[in-house]
């Protein structure tokens, strides 16, 4: 049986379902993460930086960069898991510099140096982060209602079964959180 289901590829540039757009910027039409965003600028920035090049080992820098991922990854788990801490643009765009920077660095680096492995180590320890903030959002119970809003925005399927009215007039969805950080004033089921 084909899926006959359309796409919606500007997703790919914002990954956030329309009740997330608190956390995506504007730019025309589209809507662009925030933090991947600052990611990428410190991406760029960090493959500019020449000011460690001779002073500090690859090594050094790997776990430096291991360190400086840390902060992203925090705040988007806690973000997402408990309501008493609300991310903010500001604060997702600077921890995603932060992530992208050394990235950008190490990759530079590696290059200067002649070495591979501490960049495939920093990409590596990525993935696991990444896979570990996976597995609590599993073992929380989060994981599936997680994944579902954004295959709903993907896939541009009606989400109003899944969308109910907010106390500031948006629509919330899913987990029905308000993107105000208010409770919905709708009767759930």
């Amino acid at each position: 049986m084909a899926d006959n289901r359309k796409i919606h590829w500007e997703m790919l540039l914002s990954h956030h379902a329309p009740c997330d757009y608190d956390r995506t910027w504007r730019l025309g039409s589209l809507r662009i993460c925030t933090r991947c965003t600052g990611m990428l600028l410190g991406f760029i920035a960090g493959l500019g930086s020449t000011f460690f090049l001779p002073q500090i080992g690859v090594w050094q820098t790997a776990f430096l960069c291991m360190f400086l991922m840390l902060p992203a990854g925090f705040d988007f788990a806690c973000h997402e898991l408990f309501k008493a801490y609300r991310s903010h643009d500001s604060i997702r765009f600077c921890t995603g510099v932060i992530f992208g920077w050394p990235i950008g660095l190490l990759l530079r680096l590696c290059f200067y140096y002649g070495v591979v492995m501490p960049f495939v180590t920093i990409l590596i320890f990525a993935a696991v982060m990444q896979v570990v903030i996976g597995f609590v959002f599993l073992f929380r119970g989060h994981l599936e209602g997680y994944l579902a809003k954004y295959e709903l925005a993907v896939f541009g399927e009606e989400l109003s079964a899944h969308h109910h009215d907010c106390c500031c007039d948006h629509d919330c969805c899913c987990d029905h959180d308000c993107c105000c950080d208010h409770d919905c004033c709708c009767d759930h089921d």
